[in-house]
């Protein structure tokens, strides 16, 4: 019942992060309201530069628990026949020794502590435990020398419990193994990826805040997620575009906003996601449409991606082709959800929380402006040509024949750590502001009046901008 209870708790580990995003989310946007106050009579660049500040520091928040949020220790307390053992000996390299004659020779304790670890690690994902596993072990008493196991077993069942505590700490430190040349500096960018998972939204976050530009992350969304309390409102105020599908895509809009960033000096890392849905190869209908479209127009039909839509690619691209830098070609993969070379669907953001992706691959590619068609049916080809090659790294990686090439992109990777220095101090100031808030009538009154007024202020904004 233990071990279930500890293992439960390990399942349910997803709920901290999940309580302080949200649970933030009303300070965050009053913080933003007073500035945008605050800025109301003050040129735009300066408004653009502090809300650009204030997004950073949220998603930073986001990032300390996508990237440096430690597993749930577990531990488990397993009461021990004193048989088992005569004594610890502390010394450099810890021993265990027992009482039987065919065992007088030392045990070293990383032996015990791999072979508890391997006993649990069938309950994990992949049959390992993911992380660095640490496991601690306590004895207490500390036993004496005692004339005879029958006087050890008497002495401890009348008198004594030995109890042995084991204490797991899984760290989530998964790894992120980066291909390709990411730039150091800022960038002017149009960042086109496959979608397969609500964490995609994170993994630009991940390469943004490698080069300083976190806070100019801004996304296309698909028209639904507007209704997202205060979240909805905000992503459209920092610059995000809604965007309706096929026929209804309002072009004229999207065109506009745009071109008014543009205007503005506002720094650009668009985040668009071309295939227009997440990849699931579980929604065969899904799939056998998307082959079924690119034949038809002659196109190659792609096996792990969806056939690419253009509008909204070619739109940004046709606006801000004179102030970008480049666009990124973003390949991604959540190692640990295929079966046997079958792939299978990507983690949600909850999986992803509860570590059932050790690693994540990132392949990028920096396309030079100059190499991007203008008309919108040479991008098309073009487009979808960079999808095509997607399918066939993602093809090599998922079905390859060679071992050494299979689970992997081409080329060199780079195990890529983020320092939790750029991520604790977002996490503490916002829970902190926000406990803070919640200590008093006043502030918990305010709290839940930015909740319930500011979704209903957001819902209202845009069903008139609608």
């Amino acid at each position: 019942m233990l071990l279930s209870l500890v293992l439960h708790t390990y399942s349910m580990r997803y709920l901290l992060p999940s309580v302080v995003l949200l649970g933030t989310a009303p300070t965050y946007v009053l913080a933003w309201g007073v500035w945008r106050l605050l800025s109301a009579f003050l040129p735009a660049r300066f408004y653009q530069a502090l809300d650009d500040r204030l997004y950073c520091v949220y998603q930073s928040m986001v990032l300390f628990f996508f990237e440096n949020y430690t597993g749930v220790q577990m531990q488990l307390c397993i009461q021990t026949l004193p048989q088992y053992f005569e004594k610890v000996k502390v010394s450099p390299t810890p021993t265990l020794r027992t009482p039987f004659p065919d065992k007088e020779r030392g045990i070293p304790m990383v032996h015990i502590c791999s072979s508890l670890a391997r006993s649990f690690s069938h309950s994990f994902s992949e049959g390992a435990l993911p992380g660095n596993v640490v496991i601690l072990l306590e004895m207490r008493p500390l036993l004496s020398r005692y004339s005879s196991r029958k006087d050890m077993n008497c002495q401890l069942q009348n008198r004594m419990t030995l109890k042995l505590e084991v204490c797991l700490l899984a760290l989530l430190h998964r790894e992120i193994l980066l291909y390709g040349d990411l730039p150091k500096n800022k960038e002017n960018i149009i960042y086109l990826a496959n979608h397969q998972s609500t964490v995609d939204w994170i993994v630009a976050d991940i390469l943004a805040i490698r080069q300083n530009a976190l806070g100019h992350v801004r996304y296309v969304l698909k028209e639904g997620l507007k209704w997202l309390p205060l979240y909805g409102f905000y992503f459209a105020q920092h610059g995000g575009i809604y965007v309706k599908r096929s026929a209804k895509f309002n072009e004229k809009e999207m065109r506009n906003k745009l071109q008014s960033y543009v205007n503005a000096g506002t720094p650009m890392y668009l985040v668009i996601f071309p295939e227009g849905t997440r990849y699931n190869p579980e929604q065969t209908k899904v799939l056998s449409a998307s082959q079924a479209f690119a034949a038809q127009r002659g196109l190659a039909v792609l096996k792990h991606v969806l056939t690419p839509r253009i509008k909204a690619t070619h739109v940004a691209f046709d606006c801000m082709k004179n102030y970008l830098d480049a666009i990124y070609d973003v390949t991604v993969v959540y190692e640990g959800k295929d079966n046997g070379g079958q792939r299978r669907e990507s983690p949600t953001m909850t999986e992803f929380l509860c570590k059932e992706c050790p690693k994540i691959h990132i392949h990028i590619d920096r396309i030079d402006k100059k190499d991007v068609p203008e008309e919108q049916e040479h991008m098309r080809r073009w487009l979808h040509g960079r999808f095509a090659v997607k399918d066939e790294m993602l093809i090599e990686f998922y079905e390859s024949p060679d071992p050494e090439r299979r689970k992997r992109f081409p080329g060199k990777s780079v195990n890529s750590k983020l320092s939790i220095k750029k991520t604790l101090p977002s996490m503490l100031i916002l829970s902190g502001l926000t406990a803070g808030m919640l200590m008093t009538d006043a502030g918990r009154k305010l709290y839940v009046n930015t909740w319930i007024y500011g979704t209903l202020l957001g819902c209202l904004w845009v069903t008139i901008k609608a």
